[in-house]
């Protein structure tokens, strides 16, 4: 097993821009994370994810790398790294000063069958961060992580800070106040319309951070939510979607291949599901607040909503609002039937997503289960070893770890 420095040096990690070879990648990795999917239909579909926005700009980028022994081009094992814009506030001088970084997290971490049990994997994980200091990222940035495989990374530097999920039923049985009167005005929110809410919530973020570096003085990262990274996570939902019942109909065929984004976006406007959140507000039309999800499927016949963010608006209390949202997604999803038939059984929530009153009420009102163990185990790595070293002790906090920043 390749475990000293002298033995990692034999290896290389190698970026992929040749796409019969990014296609060869994710072919192997469809074994692990193609869900409901053929592997040729995973294959498109990440091919499809790398069209967007979020994965081909001139900042935010989608790289695939091969991990390989120089000298050698046979493939060991495959890795993915998108790199987003990012913030970085510390305190300086007696006022709080935020910092443009770049951020980078790591995804599609894959040994292929034959080649496990070497240490391949945790070799090509360092190798990535040094690329991603030294060549992508700098050495002011971070990179984070998702782990499937517990503390596994810890011992290249990352540090873990696990979310447990809240799961609440939507069973047509257990329901509770599903015929409720809510009074409050609100609007349905379609499929990549979110940008001017995402711009209302990136200016909030903000704004808190920067109240909390001045109260305590702790330096604070954090990801730049934009709409992006909304319209990733609906066009993953919608290919998944198209996949299962839209693409045997001739009328509804997509050339994924040779159709631009915006050709593929617009064709994916008419088909269901159409809608990813609602907004409420108030008598004056103002916004109060907002509510935006994803669909997750579990079979043809039942799908599951994942809420991405709840957003309320300063001047408004945000337990009651953040409850109000969850009350109109729930009668929402229970009375309106707009994904071809399936059942939406639950919502999925990140508890970091929600104040401790709110998971109290969806535990003690909506029998919701809380505490689930998240697949997905969130986990850090400041580029700075002192940023790092500070992270570690606590006087370093990563603002925003919940499901917006997953990938």
């Amino acid at each position: 097993m390749p475990s000293t420095h002298s033995e990692a040096d034999q290896y290389e990690l190698v970026q992929l821009t040749d796409r019969d070879k990014i296609t060869f990648t994710r072919l192997q990795n469809s074994q692990s994370w193609r869900g409901r999917l053929s592997a040729d239909d995973y294959v498109v579909r990440e091919a499809v994810l790398g069209k967007s926005k979020i994965a081909s700009s001139k900042v935010n980028r989608l790289l695939v790398f091969m991990f390989k022994r120089k000298g050698d081009d046979t493939p060991l094992a495959s890795i993915e790294l998108l790199i987003r814009k990012g913030w970085k506030f510390d305190y300086e001088n007696g006022e709080v000063v935020r910092h443009q970084v770049l951020t980078g997290c790591i995804g599609g971490v894959f040994t292929y069958p034959e080649n496990r049990g070497k240490g391949y994997a945790r070799i090509m994980v360092d190798k990535l961060v040094e690329i991603a200091k030294r060549d992508l990222l700098g050495p002011d940035g971070f990179t984070f992580l998702y782990s499937e495989v517990g503390e596994y990374y810890a011992k290249s530097g990352f540090k873990s800070f696990a979310v447990d999920l809240i799961h609440v039923p939507l069973k047509d049985h257990e329901t509770i106040g599903v015929d409720e009167k809510l009074d409050d005005k609100f609007e349905l929110i379609r499929y990549h319309q979110f940008e001017p809410y995402l711009d209302v919530y990136r200016e909030q973020l903000n704004n808190e951070i920067v109240e909390k570096v001045k109260k305590d003085h702790k330096s604070r990262v954090t990801l730049t939510p934009t709409a992006d990274i909304i319209d990733w996570f609906h066009l993953r939902s919608k290919y998944i979607s198209y996949k299962m019942f839209h693409e045997q109909n001739d009328n509804e065929r997509i050339d994924f291949a040779n159709e631009s984004y915006e050709q593929i976006t617009s064709k994916f406007d008419s088909l269901s599901p159409r809608q990813f959140g609602l907004k409420l507000v108030n008598e004056k039309n103002e916004l109060v607040g907002y509510i935006v999800w994803t669909f997750d499927w579990l079979s043809h016949e039942e799908n599951y909503a994942t809420v991405l963010k709840i957003v309320v608006l300063d001047g408004y209390d945000r337990d009651s609002f953040s409850i109000k949202l969850l009350k109109l997604l729930r009668q929402y999803l229970l009375k309106n039937d707009e994904n071809e038939g399936q059942i939406t059984n639950r919502i999925v929530l990140w508890e970091s997503e929600i104040p401790s009153t709110v998971k109290n009420f969806l535990v003690e009102e909506w029998k919701s289960s809380s505490g689930i163990e998240n697949g997905s185990r969130s986990a850090i790595l400041l580029h700075d070893p002192s940023d790092n070293e500070r992270l570690v002790e606590g006087s370093l906090i990563w603002e925003g770890n919940d499901k917006l920043s997953w990938f």
